[in-house]
C-alpha cells in the first residue's frame, strides 16, 4: 500500500482548515450588520455623518463581498489546488484584515470619550467581535492575531493619546484582554489543530481500509462461488455438504463487511449515485423487509408497518440508498430483538420531509453509549456475541446525509429497544 506523499497530506490539511474558516454560519455576517447598525444609530448625532456613512457602507460592502466569496469557494473547495490554497488565504488575510481595520478606525476615529454610552458601546462591539474572531480563525493563528491587533490596536492607541487617568486605566485594561485574547487564540488554536489531525487521519485509516477491502473482495468471492458450486454437488458427503454452507455462510458474511468498508469510505459511492426518482414507496419497503424476512422466521418476531394518513405513495428518492439503509435497521432490528416486535412506520413532517421510523423491542443501548453508536466499527460490549462489526449504523448515517437527509437515534433505553428515524428532504 503507498503512503500519501507528504505534500498531497500537507494539502489536505490546508483544505480542511480552510473549510474551517469558511464554515462560518450566515448568522456570523447577520451579527456583523447588525452592529454596524447599532454602532451607526447610537453615533448619528455624535460623530461627522459623512465619514461616519461611508464606514457603514464600506462595512457592509466587505461583509456582503465576503460572504459571497465564502459561498463561491465552498463549492469547490475539494477542487483547490496547492496554489488556489496559497491565493485563498491570502485573500482571506486582506479582507478579513480589512475588516478588522475597519473596526479599529471606528473605535479610533469616530471614538467621544466624553459620552460613557458611546464609549462602552464601542468596547463592547470591540470586544465581542475579537472575541467572536478566535473561535471563527482559530484554525490559523496568524489571522486570528492580525485581527485582534487591528481591532483592538487602535483603540487602545486612541484611549492612551487622551492621557487622562481613567482613559489610561482602560487602555491598560484593554491591553490585558489583548493579551489575554491572544492567550486564548493560542489554546484554542492547538484543540482545533488536534481536531483538524484527528479527522483527516480517520479520514486517511477509511481509505486505507477500502483499498486493503478491494484486494480481499476478489478472494472472498471465489471462495463463496466455490464453497456454493460444493454444497450443491450431487453425490457430496453430507459432511462436506454442512462444511461448505459454513464457508459460504462466512464468506458472505466477509463479502458483505468488505462491502460496507468500502461504501463508507466512499470508494464505491459513486457506483451507488443516482438521481432521485419517482418510486413506488410500499415497493422500496418490501425489498428491505424481504431481505430480513427468513431472520424474523427464526426468531419468530413480527413486523408491523404502519403508514399515517399523510404519507404519498410515491416518493422522489435516491432508491438504492434507501433501500441500504433501510436493510441495515431492520437488520439491525431483529439481531438484537429476541422477543417483541419491529414496527416500520412512516410519515410526513411539517417540512415536507419523508420520515421512516424503525422501533424495536430488543435490548437497547446504554446511555452512556448513546453519543457513539454511529461511530464505525463502534459496538457495545454488552453486545458483543452478536454478529457485525459495527458499520451498519455509520454507512447508513453517511448514505442519509448524501440524500441531504439525516438519520438518528430517536429513543433507547436498556430492555426496552430503541427507535431510529431516517428523514429524506425535498419528498
Amino acid at each position: 500500500m503507498q503512503m500519501e506523499p507528504l505534500g498531497l497530506q500537507r494539502l489536505r490539511y490546508q483544505i480542511s482548515a480552510l473549510s474551517l474558516i469558511l464554515s462560518q454560519s450566515l448568522l456570523a455576517y447577520v451579527a456583523v450588520v447588525v452592529n454596524v447598525a447599532v454602532y451607526a444609530g447610537l453615533s448619528w448625532l455624535i460623530v461627522p455623518t459623512t465619514p461616519l456613512l461611508i464606514w457603514v457602507a464600506a462595512s457592509l460592502a466587505l461583509a456582503v463581498f465576503r460572504w459571497n466569496c465564502q459561498r463561491r469557494w465552498l463549492k469547490v473547495l475539494q477542487n483547490f489546488s496547492k496554489d488556489d490554497i496559497r491565493h485563498k488565504f491570502m485573500c482571506l488575510y486582506m479582507g478579513i484584515g480589512l475588516s478588522a481595520l475597519l473596526w479599529g478606525i471606528m473605535a479610533s476615529v469616530f471614538l467621544v470619550p466624553e459620552s460613557s454610552l458611546h464609549l462602552a458601546v464601542t468596547v463592547f462591539i470591540i470586544a465581542g467581535l475579537s472575541s467572536g474572531a478566535v473561535g471563527a480563525y482559530a484554525v490559523n493563528l496568524r489571522l486570528t492575531y492580525v485581527f485582534l491587533m487591528l481591532s483592538v490596536g487602535p483603540l487602545i492607541g486612541r484611549l492612551l493619546y487622551e492621557n487622562q487617568a481613567q482613559y489610561l486605566m482602560m487602555a491598560g485594561l484593554a491591553s490585558l484582554y489583548l493579551v489575554l485574547m491572544m492567550l486564548v487564540a493560542r489554546n484554542v488554536h492547538r484543540q482545533t489543530l488536534r481536531s483538524v489531525e484527528l479527522g483527516l487521519q480517520n479520514e486517511e485509516l477509511i481509505h486505507k481500509l477500502g483499498d486493503a477491502s478491494h484486494e480481499i473482495r476478489a478472494p472472498v468471492s471465489n471462495i463463496a462461488g466455490f464453497a456454493a458450486e460444493l454444497e450443491g454437488l450431487a453425490g457430496a458427503d453430507e459432511t462436506v455438504k454442512h462444511y461448505a454452507q459454513v464457508i459460504r455462510r462466512n464468506s458472505d458474511y466477509l463479502k458483505k463487511l468488505v462491502d460496507n468498508v468500502l461504501l463508507l469510505s466512499r470508494a464505491d459511492l459513486g457506483a451507488m449515485e443516482e438521481n432521485p426518482e419517482l418510486v413506488n414507496l410500499n415497493d422500496q419497503i418490501k425489498i428491505a423487509t424481504d431481505m430480513v424476512a427468513e431472520k424474523l422466521r427464526e426468531k419468530n418476531l413480527e413486523l408491523t408497518i404502519c403508514h399515517s394518513s399523510g404519507t404519498p405513495e410515491r416518493a422522489c428518492l435516491q432508491a438504492l440508498k434507501v433501500q441500504q439503509i433501510l436493510i441495515n435497521l431492520l437488520s439491525n432490528a431483529v439481531k438484537f430483538t429476541d422477543r417483541g416486535q419491529i414496527t416500520l412506520s412512516t410519515s410526513l413532517s411539517d417540512q415536507q420531509e419523508l420520515v421512516i421510523s424503525v422501533a424495536d423491542t430488543g435490548i437497547g443501548v446504554s446511555p452512556e453509549n448513546l453519543a457513539r453508536i454511529f461511530q464505525p466499527f463502534w459496538r457495545e460490549k454488552r453486545a458483543a456475541g452478536q454478529e457485525g462489526a459495527g458499520l451498519g449504523l455509520a454507512l447508513s448515517r453517511s448514505l442519509a446525509k448524501s440524500m441531504g437527509g439525516d438519520l438518528i437515534l430517536l429513543s433507547s433505553a436498556p430492555g426496552t429497544g430503541s427507535v431510529f428515524e431516517l428523514r429524506i428532504p425535498d419528498v
